[in-house]
């Protein structure tokens, strides 16, 4: 049975990474501009997770055993990046940068195994191949829509400085 995941962040006493960082450094990762902050409130915390609830409830699979809301982000970084899957897991379980994008705040806090996205991505590609409907597609076209509003992006117009000719 589908469920969703805890959307909210708690900060560990003891394996919060940005404690055990110099002041510059944690100053620098605690920027509300860093992109790994503008990634975790711009996407990651915007993930519908009710989107892919199809993948779960319906064919008696269980409950996903990680955060679809963090799968969904890891596979945004791995293409925003060009990172392979083996690279993508290495990263997330020791970029502290990459880790707090995915809203991994703790060190404690554990990243999904490569079994576990592998699954996830074949649940996907079973259910578009089965029903004809792109799961990721609707889950973009949400945050899509959410962003186009908060920065009041209209798109009507094409200005011909910003267009490669």
């Amino acid at each position: 049975m589908f469920r969703e995941s805890d959307n909210t962040t708690s900060y560990s006493l003891f394996d919060n990474p940005w404690d055990l960082v110099n002041a510059r450094t944690a100053k620098k990762y605690e920027d509300p501009k860093a992109w790994c902050n503008v990634f975790f409130d711009q996407v990651t915390s915007k993930i519908n997770e009710r989107i892919f609830a199809p993948l779960f409830s319906d064919n008696g699979m269980g409950a996903p055993n990680a955060s679809i809301r963090i799968l969904v982000a890891m596979s945004i970084i791995k293409e925003g990046f060009q990172m392979s899957d083996e690279v993508l897991i290495d990263r997330c379980d020791a970029d502290i940068v990459i880790r707090r994008a995915l809203g991994l705040m703790n060190l404690s806090d554990s990243c999904p195994s490569i079994d576990t996205y592998y699954l996830f991505r074949r649940r996907i590609c079973d259910y578009a191949d089965e029903t004809g409907e792109n799961l990721m597609e609707r889950c973009f076209k949400r945050l899509t829509a959410f962003q186009a509003s908060k920065f009041k992006i209209q798109g009507k117009a094409v200005r011909m400085d910003s267009k490669l000719i």
